[in-house]
């Protein structure tokens, strides 16, 4: 395309570049014109731009400093994968946890038992064990049904200590005020969590070069003052993130949810960016690919300061842009099917293509320029036709994924149960994403991974085995420090079914004693030196 060329009958304005290869300097002609409309048009154009833009000769753009990082492990990969799953649960973050939750629960709830260190990592095992087997409600993990249950599960902890844990956690300081907190931070219930997992992700972690910023929606239907409605996400209505993740295995690196305090500043989505990629830092060569939300002349600059590339769609309302971009100046200029171009303009460092696809696609990039690629596309069963695609589309369309990987990736094996608070919504989450990570974490550095279901498994097992007491007593629920009481019941007789007889298949045996903790009838005494039926249920092993 020349855009010296001229036409009378559609051309208004005319916008001429002179490009004069001694001085390198670039002048802007416009002839007037008596159309009041169209002038105006051109020149609040003219003042939206700080720079001329000029048709891109430029063959190289090697600005970018040589990104000489490693990707992969930042640390010595453990053998055993819940010491890397326990760099993100640490047992500091996990006891901030506790202290938060068992404030709550002596607040809160009456005769309420304190929760141990133990207990809460045999609870996360216990949920990540029931995002691997999924069934339709969460109390069938315990019942006798040899479909539903799940033995590990069942032995590990009672389905009362279990629900007591889970509506006791809580994530913020009881004591603060809650409104002016609120008012201050509408996300201070989940403030520990969302500062807690990028920090270790970029301790972990040395991702590749190519890095994606996108959005990703968490669903949840309950009471949130935050929640977003995106009608496009498979969700529709939840929390929303803003992801920073490597482009091609979908590693979480940095994130921030959408809250109200986001809005009513300029740029937001430029702002969003930066945040994104504070940890990044000068000369680290690594590129960012966006989408049209976030893409702005603007932001390629700021990023062009830090020594950071970008690519991605752009609106063709954003400011700065070509002015043929927005308004092409004939109608021989407009880009069709027929006639899809690519069109390429330069304004220093950035670069800017205009393509028609099946629809008018507008990208910029500061590290890539013009050239193109030959792609194939069926157009019918069989019929086939070539065509040229600009090399800064064909690589945003193949870096740009991260987030959607990592979206994909969280629908794998998540806890599926409904969750009416919405702080324990995004617990879940950072219980998934740790998970995805460590994973990432630990395939980059093995040359045959197990499976991530097997990974995640390995896990669970281990969080839920992890405690050994004294004796090699093993405690399987929250009724160790319990004692026998006499059945005192309302019927003729005070004596029931054995509690773990029948949970054995064993003959039924009647007793007249239960636990004081769970009030479940069980068998006090053996004819032989074999455990009773209570020290079984408080989880006493025999030595040989």
């Amino acid at each position: 395309m020349d855009l010296n060329d001229s036409s009378e009958d559609d051309e208004i304005y005319s916008l001429v570049f002179n490009s004069d290869n001694n001085n390198n300097n670039n002048e802007c002609d416009i002839e007037n014109s008596d159309n009041s409309d169209n002038e105006n048009f051109v020149s609040s154009q003219i003042n939206d731009i700080s720079d001329l833009w000029e048709c891109d000769n430029c063959d190289a753009n090697d600005w970018l400093p040589h990104f000489d990082k490693t990707p992969g492990a930042l640390i010595d990969i453990p053998a055993n994968p819940t010491l890397l799953f326990e760099q993100y649960f640490c047992d500091e973050f996990l006891q901030n946890i506790l202290n938060c939750s068992n404030e709550y629960g002596l607040k809160h709830r009456d005769n309420f038992e304190l929760i141990n260190l133990n207990e809460l990592k045999i609870f996360i095992g216990i949920q990540i064990l029931m995002g691997l087997k999924q069934i339709p409600q969460e109390k069938s993990h315990w019942s006798n049904d040899s479909l539903y249950k799940t033995e590990l599960i069942s032995n590990a902890m009672t389905q009362q200590r279990y629900l007591t844990i889970k509506r006791s956690m809580h994530f913020h300081n009881q004591n603060s005020d809650i409104a002016t907190m609120e008012l201050n931070d509408p996300l201070f219930r989940v403030r520990l969590l969302l500062d807690h997992m990028p920090k270790i992700s970029q301790l972990l972690y040395q991702p590749n070069k190519e890095l994606t910023v996108d959005e990703s929606l968490i669903g949840f239907h309950g009471k949130f003052s935050q929640a977003q409605y995106m009608p496009n996400k498979s969700h529709k209505r939840g929390i929303k993130f803003y992801v920073l993740c490597e482009s091609s295995t979908g590693f979480m690196l940095n994130w921030h949810c959408h809250s109200t305090n986001d809005k009513g500043t300029e740029s937001f989505s430029e702002q969003i960016v930066l945040k994104l990629l504070e940890h990044v830092g000068e000369f680290s060569g690594h590129e960012v690919y966006t989408d049209n939300f976030y893409t702005s002349i603007p932001l390629a600059k700021s990023l062009i300061n830090r020594n950071i590339g970008i690519t991605g769609t752009i609106r063709i309302n954003r400011k700065g842009l070509p002015i043929n971009f927005k308004k092409p100046f004939t109608n021989s200029e407009k880009l069709n099917k027929t006639k899809r171009g690519p069109i390429y303009m330069r304004n220093g460092k950035i670069c800017c293509v205009q393509w028609f696809d099946n629809k008018l696609v507008t990208a910029i990039s500061t590290h890539l320029t013009k050239g193109e690629v030959q792609k194939e596309r069926i157009l019918s069963q069989n019929i086939t036709s070539t065509i040229n695609v600009p090399n800064i589309i064909r690589q945003y369309t193949k870096f740009m994924a991260g987030v959607d990987i990592y979206d994909q990736k969280l629908s794998y094996h998540h806890y599926s149960h409904r969750v009416a608070f919405w702080p324990q919504v995004v617990w879940h989450l950072i219980t998934n994403v740790s998970m995805n990570n460590c994973y990432v974490i630990y395939k980059s550095s093995t040359i045959k991974p197990m499976p991530s279901e097997a990974f995640k498994k390995q896990i669970a097992i281990r969080l839920i085995n992890n405690t050994e007491h004294i004796h090699h007593n093993v405690f399987r629920n929250s009724c160790v420090n319990s004692k026998l009481v006499s059945i005192k019941s309302t019927s003729r007789s005070n004596v029931m079914d054995c509690y773990i007889c029948f949970k054995d298949q064993k003959p039924r045996k009647q007793t007249s004693f239960m636990c004081e903790s769970c009030k479940k009838p069980l068998c006090a005494k053996t004819m032989d030196k074999s455990l009773s039926c209570f020290q079984k249920h408080l989880g006493y092993k025999i030595i040989a």
